[in-house]
């Protein structure tokens, strides 16, 4: 057994293990290096143990993230962009649920399996003027006119139909395109 003046020397702060009560014990610096070691070596099981304190302590977690992003401005901006450039379309699908929401039409749930059926559908203008480019998906009645963003007010465009849609209904659309051929 180590002599009590080898266990202080033995610590990685160099002040070693401190009294406490009736034993020894290490000081915060030398525990938080320790614990930063053993998740460094045990990824899996400290990811759980976190997952599990999250989710029995929600408001101290909720609270730490605000303190955190308030005290780290630029890298929370930072990992926003970033999740936005590698989630477009979830970025879009939000932008339509807040206007929505905004306008106060009715947001209703629109799954990403849903997204990508419509992704998969042909332009519905189509029958207008052939199409090709980039699909995007497009508010049937506009959220600025009172459409609601759910699936049964979505429809899919290619780009060029959408951008001269704008904010007009349907019938609008028709219109105009018989009125220039005439």
């Amino acid at each position: 057994m180590p002599r009590k003046r080898e266990m202080v020397e033995a610590g990685l702060c160099g002040k070693g293990l401190h009294q406490w009560g009736e034993g020894w014990k290490q000081c915060l610096g030398c525990k938080r290096e320790s614990e930063r070691r053993w998740s460094k070596a045990n990824p899996e099981k400290a990811r759980e143990i976190s997952r599990r304190w999250n989710k029995a302590n929600p408001e101290k977690t909720r609270e730490s993230s605000r303190l955190w992003r308030e005290a780290n401005p630029e890298r929370q901006r930072e990992g926003v962009r970033r999740w936005a450039k590698a989630n477009p379309e979830k970025k879009r699908e939000i932008a339509h649920r807040r206007r929505a929401r905004l306008e106060g039409n009715g947001v209703y749930a629109v799954t990403e399996k849903d997204m990508r059926r419509l992704l998969l559908q042909p332009c519905a203008h189509s029958h207008l003027s052939p199409c090709n480019g980039d699909m995007h998906v497009d508010h049937v009645i506009p959220v600025s006119r009172g459409g609601s963003h759910g699936i049964g007010n979505l429809q899919t465009l290619c780009q060029r139909h959408n951008t001269s849609k704008k904010a007009r209904l349907e019938v609008e659309v028709r219109c105009s395109a018989v009125s220039r051929a005439a």
